[in-house]
């Protein structure tokens, strides 16, 4: 009743613990959990996650026949049933791996062709999520395994934990528990994620089928319309043949109509005759052949008339028509024969158009075959890798089973020797009840036996005592060795996961290398395929990937099968440790029954031996047994390992290799494409160039008048553009470097993501530099062109200038806008030169950013080896310290094993035998395991050196492959061999990724955080660049506006410069009044105070013009600096916009600064923590590598775009190219006429090649029989070569000679019209002059007897002039002499040259006979017939020949240096005559000094003699124009006599040359027939050995007298350079002379007009005021004598004047004759204008000074004259007045004769003027006429030739575009038939997998119908068992109630059922009170646990627990 009682309340207690703790009830013993894998620990918990909210409501957990304790409440029937969610959750493990692994085969299948990864996963790899299949963007879900459940410690006793330790441990459990929920609904998204994607996928297949499918339609419908198109063709032609067949028959029915006419013609009717002609006619005319039947229409009817009258002349007229028409049907016989030759020759080129199409086609059916064949060959090998999987599925499914099986056999053998266990404790327990009876009936009999008993009692107890203590003794050495053994168990099985970790990387690298070379093969394969997608490539990605996760799913597979090893192993030990639990129960109830018994006690400790020692014997058995399995396994899983990995390792070399090779052709082609495109626009583009250069020089020429006038306004606005342009490009690369800067730190932060675009960056940077290239050449181009331009600005401006007196001032306006228009396109060309130099910096900076970003992936990679190489040395170590622990582990063992043997040996002999067993294979073991060790140590060392070479070798071939297809490949291939590379570096990671599993929790968290850190930098930079990107497009609109604004301002500039050109009009308007003016004054003497106001409102409206024109240019300056401040502004704001740029990246700078420092520090921290950290650097390099793929598509976008704009600007281009070309065509037809002499220098030297042709090939044939020959010959031929090149040079540089000759001549002609225009502005002076002398006359007739005196001085000075005259005659005379001397020297050397010809002709026929005479000597010896004699005389003759030559040479040598000697005479008279110019420039610069001292004297006393200095200042003009055109004529005539002697030169050496080519010709044929004569007459060999001896020397006399010529040519070409040198310098120093004598003169003249017309205004007024004073003192005759005086002193200042005067004009003769001075003499020149110009302001204020004192003279004698003398003067001046009328009378007589003489002199020059006109105009319009006839035929010729050209360019043109649209279309045809076949063969394949997945679910449904089945079994078979165990216990306690030592025996069973009942449940009650307990409940509970285990081990564990 008590016990009864007891039992209630601890159920009472353990339903209240399980009804406050439902969780706690779920757990699982301590030990079995810490021993269990993570993944027992999931199972065995996952129940909780579903049941916890049930078994909290319904209490206690119940048994199958009630609750534990025995309450037969609750049966299995009455449970609720469970959902379909809880059974699929509460799945076995293999039923869940079978599920996910299906589903990740059938994805994997879908999407490659491999189905390589249906391999079955274990129970732990179900919980791995198929992350690495999925889309980069799900996360890739692997979680790792439970930390806590391997890290806790091993269990103690539970008596030593309290209360919160436990706590502790559920709260763990409970932690796990939460965990492993998390994961399974991270588990259930990642599926569902996966099945989306599917979806996705399926989607885009078919819709790339429906677009494949359109494309196909497409093209067919292009195939039929060429088809038609060839077909109507054809047509056309066969229609064309069949009428001309028509025209043949109808020409020829004719022909047989004539000829029966003539027959018929003598006898009568003629009209039928005109109606057949008539008809012949018509239809001739239609024919092709009208033209000639047209000529004899007409004769029919003459005929006609005359056959009327005579029949024979009918006869001979009609006879003659037949020879017409004969002639004509020969003639379109002919024409139908040409036309059949054409149709024959158009249908074998049809013929071989087809042929090649069909080998075309047979190519492509071959190409078809091939495709398919490799196809099949992918498919069966596809297959067979399937049928493989299968077969290891099925092997390892099998082994599993056979594994279960074992463990299941041995489980109920240890259940049956438990069963027997108990049975003999039931035994003892019997026999103890006898035993007590027996012991009653004793103490009853015999009190007397006490004593005895006591002492044999007291004996007894000390044998048990030492009993006991030998066998606690025993049992804790029994314990100490296994746990010994267990431990060593653990560390061999450590040693051995580790070999097998090592063998399997050993295998996944190799592994890894072979599916790299396979992945490559298969690349090219399928490249080949499908050359327009290339996005195929990504299913080998996909197939790698496979790939890689097999290889770890191996790994993986492995590493399960040691662990499930391992859980046999720890199965074993706790079974063990139970049954030595159970053993030490035993002993304790049976030293409570020996303290009563002895004899018991001895019964005991032999059966407890017994039972020790079976136990022994089972464990050493089993665990031989699971050694020799473990090794089987082992073995037989390595080997299948090895075997599939090799064939999927070959099957993918073979892949890759052919992936790779089709890849390398097909950019190798998509190369040579680009590079000829690039070639393409580069010839457009240099076209374009050039016709923007012609452009350009017209531009200048008409620029250079306006860039004198704004050259200040433009030259500060190229400054500001020039600055602009550069703070503008600086800001640009700035913006550059900052976006570098940006990406780098971006790059960094996301790990050097971007190895992927290496390959892209090399292809772009190969294309990059060569565009490079080509810009910088267009650079040069532009700087070529630039410096041409400037070279030809001097020619232009002095052209220019002569033009600008010519032209008016409209033109002005019109050349201004013309400025502006070019400046505008100036302007767009700038800009446009400008944005594609951004666009090259623009791809400079992206090629360095992608450089940058290589070298640091590349530092990556290195450090990342370099830490993996320390990690392997480190593991190694570790291997070492391992060993060493293991050694010294072993020697304690040893030691303690030779304790105990020594402790035992007297008291268990039997023992002792045992021990020495267990000791030997203790030995045995330790030796094996010791050999075994080294052995791996050994493999591994190698092995690891082989794969530390072989990771070497691999990476470099890598490395080299990446080169290779970087340099080969475009984007897609990039991508691809990127993802390589990352692949081989995650397998390479995952290899040391198996040591690292304690710290994966931790690195998680890190990675969770470090993934946020880098989601929020990813968008904080994304939105800081969409911020810039925008700023920077508000930069851009900026800049537009400011340029529009610039535009703007040039609109205004332009504006005001049209006002100028207005205000220069109205200036000119002002000046011709001014001459008006000035007429006016000298018709109206009278009115001058009039004169003065109109000159002083003329001179004030001047200052008004002047005014507003410096205002203008006022508001030009104001304007332009108004541009620079925008300019400015502008600048300023865009230096803000970067300054805030440069704020945001510094802050970004910042931001990245801290994060590195922190990721620093947690890489410092988790340096260990590797493993985890690369795991999710892969999910992120996916996210990335998504992220990239859209980069990449917004990057193509954007180059679209750019293309599109290029495109655009490259069409406006075009067209401006267009305008270009047609403005080239004028100049070409101007270069057609150079284009003829080139054609013929071309040809000569054609000519001259192709005999050096021949010369080499005749040399060639000498060298095998003349050796000693040959190195002269090769050396002379050589010499001749560049004797040619040199001639060809010469001809070169005479052309140039002419061309510039041409140029200086035309400069000539522009310098006579600016004479002759200076010579109209005399004239206007003269007229003048003029009309101011005549209202002079009156005055000067007084002074007639003075100007007699003054006209003799005149006439002397005319002899002085007529002198000089002379001697410049002389001097012409002087030169024409000498050019005549040279002319007939020149024709002295002609007539040389000519006898030198005339010799080297004689010398040719020499040679000839020579020949002739050698055949016959070689005739003479063939038949032996010619004597010594003979052969002598025939040398000698050669000899005097050779000799005769060599002195002709000599002579021609001679002649050619007497040339040379007369040329340098030449240039030596030209250099005396150029110094005579320059003596005479100086005599005139000193008179020039001298006539500047008279002139300051001169100003008073210019009078009448002012109209004779300019008539002879005219005179003086025609004459140096005469010798200026004289010397011109003698220049030209000297230049032109050296041309052609330098021609003649030329031509009389190459002609020479060629005959001395001849002769070494013939020479060496003559060496040739003497070798031929040695051969055969061998005893004449040394006499001809002398005679070739002696033929060297004339050799070498030859070679020195070509030395000479040679030296003589350079020499010549020396002399020509210096002419050369000489014309250039003569050139610039005449246009320079030219410029200042213009300005000088305009300035001369200027200031002589003003000087001029201020003293005829003073001598007016003098002369007034005199006649005035005359007239009223009249009276005073003493007057009269002084006024006399004073006229004799005026005329003696007139007559100084007009000495100065001539003085003047001949200094501005002088002036003029100053054409030929130097650059040294320019500064001399300028120096003296500067003190001419002096000194006529000086002059200036002389003659002021000079006017006053002879005012201030006249009025003192006027006021000196008193009035009293009047009356007597008034008879004088009657008399005066008669004198003076005289002396007028005599003057005017005077005059008329001298103006008739001056006419008469005009009239005999303007007819001297017209003659030379005349002869010019003649000369002019015969070479224009020439010139025409010959540019007119070689147009003619040149459009015809163009034509010809561009027709045939066409027909090529779509001969080839035909040809590449067939080619296009057959590939595509091809692919897309491919790609269909592909893709039904990957729909099979789906839908093949999907029917195994299927019917594999079934499978599964239908095992877990099964399982369920047979554990409703077992939990009805287990129920009863522990209700028969109940009843038994109640019995048996029924029986031993009174007994205390059964008490104290329940109580010591009650305290280990307790501790059992602690360790199952988990909780950690104790009640010190309750001391009665259910002693034999423990037995069932072990049972119950057994159970579990089992079911774990089959499979099914979980269905108890919810039960």
């Amino acid at each position: 009743g008590a016990g009864q009682g007891r039992r209630r309340v601890a159920d009472f207690d353990a339903a209240s613990n399980k009804s406050t703790k439902p969780t706690k009830l779920l757990n699982v013993p301590s030990r079995q959990l810490q021993r269990c894998p993570p993944v027992m620990q999931l199972h065995t918990a996952l129940p909780s996650i579903f049941n916890s909210n049930a078994s909290a409501s319904k209490g206690a957990l119940r048994s199958p026949r009630g609750s534990i304790n025995g309450d037969g409440s609750a049966s299995p029937h009455k449970e609720e049933p469970q959902s379909f969610a809880q059974k699929l959750q509460l799945k076995v493990p293999s039923v869940e791996s079978l599920i996910r692994s299906g589903a990740s085969r059938a994805e994997n299948l879908f999407r490659s062709p491999s189905k390589d990864n249906l391999v079955r996963t274990s129970s732990r790899e179900s919980l791995t999520p198929l992350g690495e299949n999925e889309s980069p963007s799900a996360p890739a879900y692997d979680p790792p395994s439970d930390i806590e459940s391997e890290a806790e410690e091993p269990p103690g006793s539970v008596e030593s934990l309290s209360k919160e330790q436990l706590l502790h441990r559920m709260l763990r459990v409970e932690r796990s528990l939460g965990k492993y929920r998390g994961k399974y609904s991270e588990l259930v998204t990642a599926y569902r994620t996966v099945q989306r994607e599917k979806e996705k996928t399926q989607a885009i297949l078919s819709q790339s089928q429906d677009k494949a499918l359109r494309r196909i339609g497409e093209l067919r419908e292009e195939l039929q319309m060429d088809q038609q198109a060839k077909k109507h063709l054809q047509d056309e032609f066969d229609a064309a043949l069949e009428e001309k067949d028509q025209m043949i028959t109808v020409l020829q029915t004719q022909v047989a109509l004539l000829k029966k006419r003539i027959q018929v013609g003598p006898d009568g009717s003629l009209s039928p005759e005109g109606e057949v002609r008539q008809s012949e006619a018509a239809e001739v005319s239609a024919s092709p052949t009208q033209s000639p039947l047209k000529e004899h229409e007409v004769e029919p009817e003459v005929t006609e008339g005359e056959g009327n009258s005579d029949p024979t002349k009918l006869m001979e007229a009609l006879q003659k028509r037949v020879k017409r028409q004969e002639n004509l049907l020969q003639k379109c016989k002919e024409v139908m024969r040409t036309h059949k030759e054409r149709s024959a020759q158009l249908s074998s080129e049809n013929e071989t158009l087809q042929e090649q199409l069909q080998e075309r086609l047979q190519e492509l059916e071959k190409m078809k075959e091939l495709h398919t064949t490799e196809k099949t060959k992918l498919i069966t090998q596809l297959r067979d890798a399937k049928n493989l999987i299968e077969q290891l599925e099925q092997d390892k499914g099998m082994v599993i089973a056979e594994t279960k099986r074992q463990m299941h056999e041995t489980l109920e053998m240890k259940e049956e020797e438990i069963a027997q266990l108990r049975s003999r404790l039931q035994q003892a327990i019997a026999q103890k009840e006898v035993v007590q009876e027996q012991k009653e009936k004793a103490e009853k009999s015999a009190f007397e036996e006490l004593e005895r008993a006591l002492g044999v009692a007291q004996r007894a107890e000390e044998a048990r005592k030492q009993l006991q203590v030998q066998l606690e003794e025993q049992v804790k050495e029994i314990e100490q060795a296994s746990e010994e053994e267990r431990k060593s168990l653990q560390q061999e099985l450590t040693r051995v996961k580790q070999e097998v970790v090592t063998i399997m990387k050993k295998s996944s690298e190799e592994t890894v290398a072979n599916m790299e070379k396979l992945h490559s093969e298969a690349l090219a394969a399928k490249e080949e395929e499908m050359k327009e997608k290339i996005s195929k490539a990504a299913v080998g990605e996909q197939c790698k990937e496979e790939f890689a996760q097999l290889a770890k799913e191996q790994e993986q597979q492995a590493a399960l099968a040691l662990e499930d090893a391992e859980l046999q192993k720890t199965a074993l030990r706790t079974e063990a440790d139970n049954k030595v639990k159970e053993i030490q129960l035993e002993l304790e109830a049976a030293r409570t029954i020996s303290q009563e018994e002895a004899g018991l006690s001895h019964e005991l400790s032999s059966q407890l031996e017994e039972l020790k020692n079976k136990h022994k014997e089972q464990i050493s058995a089993l665990e031989e047994k699971h050694h020799e399995q473990l090794e089987k396994h082992k073995g037989t899983l390595t080997q299948q390992h090895n075997a599939a990995l090799e064939e999927l390792k070959e099957r993918h070399g073979a892949e890759m290799e052919t992936l790779l090779k089709d890849k390398e052709l097909q950019f190798q082609a998509h190369v040579k494409e680009m590079n000829q495109k690039t070639l393409e626009k580069l010839d457009a583009k240099q076209a374009e160039l050039e016709a923007l250069s012609a452009e350009l020089s017209e531009v200048l020429k008409s620029k250079q008048l306006l860039e004198e006038k704004l050259s200040a306004a433009e030259d500060a606005h190229s400054l500001a553009l020039q600055e602009h342009e550069t703070r503008f490009q600086d800001q640009v690369s700035k913006h550059s470097e900052e976006l570098e800067n940006v990406r780098r730190e971006h790059d960094q932060s996301l790990g050097g993501i971007e190895k992927t675009l290496k390959e892209e960056l090399n292809a772009l940077k190969i294309v990059l530099n060569e565009k490079e290239k080509e810009i910088e050449q267009h650079v040069l181009k532009e700087k070529t062109l630039q410096e041409e331009s400037h070279s030809t600005k001097t020619l232009s401006e002095s052209q220019l200038e002569i033009e600008s007196l010519k032209e008016s001032n409209a033109q002005l306006n019109k050349i201004t806008e013309d400025l502006d228009k070019c400046k505008k396109e100036l302007t767009d060309l700038e800009y446009q030169l400008e944005a594609a130099k951004n666009e090259c910096q623009q791809k400079e900076k992206s090629l360095q950013e992608t450089e940058h970003q290589l070298e640091e992936s590349r530092k990556e990679l290195l450090e990342k080896e370099k830490s993996f190489t320390s990690e392997l040395n480190t593991r190694l170590e570790e291997q070492t310290r391992l060993k060493k622990q293991l050694d010294d582990e072993k020697a304690a063992h040893e030691a303690k094993l030779k304790n105990t043997i020594t402790d035992m040996e007297g008291k268990l002999k039997s023992q002792e035998t045992k021990m020495e067993n267990i000791k030997q294979k203790a030995k045995e073991m330790q030796e094996k395991f010791k050999k075994k060790l080294q052995q791996n140590e050994e493999n591994m060392k190698k092995e690891l050196a082989k794969k530390e070479e072989e990771l070497q070798k691999k990476e470099q071939q890598v490395q080299e492959k990446i080169l290779e297809m970087a340099q080969k490949s475009s984007q897609g291939l990039s991508n691809t061999v990127s993802e390589l590379q990352v692949n081989h570096k995650e397998e390479v990671e995952k290899l040391h990724a198996t040591h690292k599993h304690e710290i994966e929790e931790l690195e998680r968290r890190w990675q969770e955080r470090l993934g946020q850190q880098e989601e929020e930098l990813m968008e904080k930079h994304s939105v800081i660049l969409q911020e810039k990107v925008q700023e920077l497009e508000e930069v851009s609109q900026q800049l537009s506006r400011s340029r529009a604004e610039n535009e703007q301002v040039m609109g205004e500039i332009r504006g005001l410069k049209e006002d100028l050109a207005i205000r220069e009009t109205t200036v000119q308007k002002l000046q011709e009044e001014l001459n008006e003016a000035a007429l006016k004054l000298e018709s109206l003497a009278k009115s001058e105070a009039l004169l003065k106001e109109q000159m002083e409102s003329v001179e004030r409206n001047l200052n008004q013009a002047l005014g507003e024109r410096n205002a203008l240019q006022d508001k030009l300056n104001e304007t332009e600096e108004e541009s620079r401040e925008k300019l400015k502004a502008w600048s300023d704001k865009l230096n803000e916009a970067e300054k805030q740029l440069e704020v945001l990246e510094g802050a970004r700078c910042k931001e990245s600064a801290d994060l590195q420092s922190k990721f620093e520090e947690t890489s410092i921290q988790l340096n260990a923590k590797e493993a985890e950290l690369q795991q999710q650097m892969i999910k992120m390099s996916n996210q990335m590598s998504h992220y990239c793929k859209e980069v990449q598509s917004k990057v193509e976008c954007g180059s679209n775009e750019l293309q599109q704009k290029v495109e655009s600007r490259l069409k406006e281009l075009e067209d401006k190219l267009l305008s270009g070309q047609k403005k080239v065509g004028h100049l070409k037809n101007i270069i057609l006429t150079k284009a003829d002499q080139i054609c013929t220098l071309e040809e000569s030297v054609r000519q001259q090649t192709e005999e050096n042709k021949n010369l080499c090939i005749s040399l060639e044939q000498m060298t095998a029989q003349v050796n000693a020959h040959m190195e002269h010959i090769k050396a002379l031929t050589h010499e001749g070569e560049t004797h040619s090149q040199s001639i060809s040079e010469h001809v070169q540089k005479i052309e140039e000679l002419s061309q510039a000759n041409r140029v200086i001549s035309e400069t000539l002609k522009a310098n006579e019209l600016h004479i002759s225009s200076l010579e109209s502005v005399v004239c206007d002076l003269k007229n003048q002059l003029a009309s101011n002398i005549k209202e002079k006359e009156e005055a000067i007739n007084q002074l007639k007897q003075q100007y007699e005196e003054e006209r003799q001085k005149a006439a002397a000075q005319m002899e002085r002039l007529d002198q000089e005259r002379q001697s410049a005659l002389e001097q012409a005379d002087t030169l024409r002499t000498s050019l005549s001397e040279l002319e007939m020297k020149f024709t002295q050397s002609d007539n040389t040259t000519g006898s030198l010809q005339a010799r080297l002709e004689e010398l040719e026929r020499e040679i000839a006979e020579k020949n002739e005479a050698l055949q016959r000597l070689t005739a003479t010896i063939d038949n032996q017939s010619v004597s010594k004699s003979e052969m002598d005389q025939l040398l000698s003759e050669k000899e005097q020949k050779v000799s005769g030559l060599t002195v002709e040479l000599e002579s021609s040598i001679s002649r050619l240096s007497e040339l040379q000697e007369q040329l340098d005479l030449k240039t030596k008279e030209c250099e005396q005559l150029t110094s005579d110019l320059k003596q005479q420039h100086s005599i005139r610069e000193n008179e020039k000094c001298e006539l500047v001292e008279q002139l300051q004297m001169q100003c008073t006393q210019k009078g009448n003699l002012e109209q004779e200095m300019a008539e002879k200042l005219q005179a003086l003009e025609e004459r140096n124009q005469q010798y200026k055109q004289k010397l011109e004529s003698q220049r030209e005539e000297f230049e032109r006599l050296k041309n052609e002697i330098i021609k003649s030169k030329d031509e009389s050496l190459k002609e020479t040359e060629e005959r001395l080519k001849e002769t070494e010709e013939r020479l060496s044929e003559s060496t040739r027939k003497g070798s031929e004569l040695k051969k055969k007459a061998e005893q004449r060999i040394s006499h001809f050995k002398k005679q070739l001896t002696e033929k060297e020397q004339t050799i070498t006399t030859l070679q020195t007298s070509l030395d000479e010529l040679k030296s003589n040519e350079t020499s010549v070409q020396k002399h020509i350079e210096t002419l050369e040198e000489k014309t250039k310098s003569l050139e610039d120093t005449l246009v320079k002379l030219k410029e200042e004598q213009a300005k000088h003169l305009e300035q001369v003249l200027h200031n002589e007009r003003l000087e001029k017309e201020k003293s005829l205004e003073e001598l007016k007024v003098m002369y007034e005021d005199k006649l005035t004073s005359l007239q009223s003192d009249a009276v005073q005759q003493g007057q009269l004598k002084d006024t006399e005086s004073a006229l004799h002193e005026i005329e003696a200042k007139l007559k100084e004047a007009e000495e100065q005067n001539g003085n003047l004009l001949a200094e501005i003769n002088r002036l003029r004759g100053e054409i030929s001075e130097k650059d040294a003499q320019l500064e001399q020149h300028q120096a003296t204008a500067r003190e001419v110009q002096n000194p006529s302001e000086t002059e200036v204020k002389v003659e002021c000074s000079s006017m006053q004192q002879t005012k201030s003279v006249m009025e003192n004698e006027l006021e000196n004259h008193s009035p009293a003398q009047e009356v007597d003067d008034e008879d004088s001046l009657q008399s005066l007045k008669n004198k003076l009328s005289q002396v007028k009378n005599e003057k005017e007589k005077i005059h008329k004769d001298f103006v008739r003489l001056q006419k008469d002199m005009r009239s005999l020059r303007k007819e001297h003027d017209h003659d030379l006109e005349y002869l010019k105009k003649e000369l002019l319009e015969e070479n224009e006429k020439k010139l025409k006839l010959e540019l007119e035929d070689l147009e003619m010729k040149h459009n015809s030739a163009m034509k010809q050209i561009m027709r045939e360019f066409n027909a090529q043109m779509s001969l080839k575009e035909k040809e590449l649209n067939t080619a296009v279309r057959e590939a595509i045809a091809k692919a897309q038939s491919v790609e269909e076949e592909l893709i039904s063969s990957h729909r099979e394949e789906t839908s093949q997998l999907r029917k195994v997945i299927s019917q594999k679910e079934d499978d599964l449904h239908k095992t877990v119908q099964k399982y369920e089945q047979v554990i409703q079994s077992r939990e009805e078979e287990m129920g009863d068992r522990v209700w028969q165990v109940q009843k038994q216990l109640e019995e048996l306690r029924g029986r031993t109630q009174d007994t205390s030592e059964i008490h104290s025996l329940e109580d010591k069973i009650k305290c280990f059922h307790r501790n059992t009942v602690v360790t199952h449940l988990g909780s950690t009650f104790k009640d010190p009170g309750l001391n009665i307990s259910n002693a034999f409940s423990e037995p069932t509970e072990i049972e119950y646990l057994r159970k579990v285990l089992f079911e774990y081990m089959m499979g099914r564990e979980t269905k108890p627990w919810l039960r």
